[in-house]
């Protein structure tokens, strides 16, 4: 039976994309700095990469969602709503 549920426009998801990114940009750079500043026997480092793990798991599957739920929409090329090219990119539509 198929859902009663919309699922995202093409706008809202170019949005989520955008947000997401900006996560996963910013994570490394805090593991980093955690790892710098924290033991290891901590864990909070190992909590960071799995939060960074948490936040690629919907992009994924927001990029499948994406291409099934718009199809029509190659010219808008749907393919780089979730992973885009370059951070240049990214920045530029904040």
């Amino acid at each position: 039976m198929p859902s009663l549920k919309p699922g995202f426009t093409l706008e809202q998801h170019e949005q989520l994309g955008i947000e997401l990114q900006k996560m996963r940009d910013i994570f490394p750079k805090q593991i980093v700095k955690l790892s710098k500043a924290y033991p290891q026997r901590t864990g909070v480092v190992d909590l960071a990469y799995r939060a960074l793990e948490a936040i690629e798991m919907p992009r994924t599957k927001m990029d499948d969602l994406v291409c099934q739920e718009h199809p029509e929409s190659e010219s808008k090329n749907v393919l780089n709503i979730y992973y885009r090219k370059g951070r240049e990119e990214r920045l530029d539509r904040d």
